[in-house]
């Protein structure tokens, strides 16, 4: 079994150390094939194995796993456990994403939301008039408006 082999199959390893280790050395190899494997380990339903893929994603720091890890983020909803997969993401970027990060704010449970936050306050987002309304619409349900949360903001042209 070669060195990669032998990191994925400690990726899905049952002992959360092991499987950590896994995914940091993954990230630190930086190929496209350890990238791959740990995109593959977010689709896991053993939440160790997805969060550990998660926390390599996030060291490896490459914006090609973003939609991997929305994706996932996505179709598990906000009653899951993503908290982990939110905080990966404020290492990516999430600027044509505003509506959909303070979903994850004003519905995610507390790890969610905090993570929410750190991107909504540390980054520029990038949006449509039409976007914009919808976004003060989904915050005005909420009591909220996009001045409370501190997010920096664009309006993009539509060609």
């Amino acid at each position: 079994m070669n060195n990669i082999d032998e990191l994925k199959t400690n990726l899905y390893s049952n002992n959360w150390e092991t499987s950590l280790d896994a995914a940091d050395k993954l990230a630190e190899l930086s190929t496209p094939i350890a990238l791959s494997i740990l995109i593959e380990g977010l689709k896991s339903n053993d939440i160790s194995v997805r969060n550990a893929s998660a926390l390599g994603i996030r060291e490896a720091n490459n914006e090609s796993a973003f939609l991997a890890l929305w994706n996932r983020i996505v179709e598990l909803g906000p009653d899951e456990q993503i908290g982990t997969l939110v905080y990966s993401m404020e290492a990516t970027d999430c600027s044509n994403y505003l509506l959909e990060i303070i979903n994850l704010y004003l519905n995610g449970n507390f790890e969610v939301e905090n993570s929410s936050e750190v991107i909504l306050t540390e980054q520029t987002f990038f949006v449509t008039d039409e976007e914009l309304i919808a976004i003060k619409k989904e915050l005005e349900n909420h009591d909220m408006k996009i001045e409370d949360l501190s997010v920096k903001y664009k309006i993009k042209n539509e060609a």
